[in-house]
């Protein structure tokens, strides 16, 4: 019952973020603060990762977008920004890759990056 509860809730918290596409990126990216998650729907890791994202997002202060981008389905992106493990997080400021991290992160650890990265 749990793992059920857990997936429903991991695919629920996916429809949180605007998903980034190869087409859109340039568009929702321009001139903002971003991080950018590279995830799988097969990774467990990151599930964890996007209710640390879920939580920092229902509690930050800075203007910071966060768009996920499915390795799956957006190779071309993947390649372009070098993603080979994931879940990635890539922070994305004035058309820059100022930092990238890897594996899951507690809503704290993203926001001291947010706050050393993108302010």
């Amino acid at each position: 019952m749990k793992l059920v509860l857990f997936t429903l809730l991991s695919i629920s918290a996916l429809f949180s973020f605007e998903k980034l596409t190869q087409e859109n990126f340039e568009e929702k990216t321009l001139n903002k603060k971003v991080i950018l998650d590279f995830y799988s729907k097969s990774c467990r890791t990151c599930k964890d990762l996007v209710e640390s994202l879920i939580e920092y997002n229902e509690n930050k202060k800075q203007d910071v977008v966060i768009y996920k981008i499915d390795i799956e389905e957006e190779i071309s992106l993947a390649k372009e920004f070098s993603v080979r493990v994931i879940p990635t997080l890539i922070y994305f400021k004035d058309d820059d890759i100022i930092e990238r991290e890897l594996g899951t992160k507690t809503p704290e650890q993203i926001a001291k990056s947010v706050q050393e990265y993108l302010q």
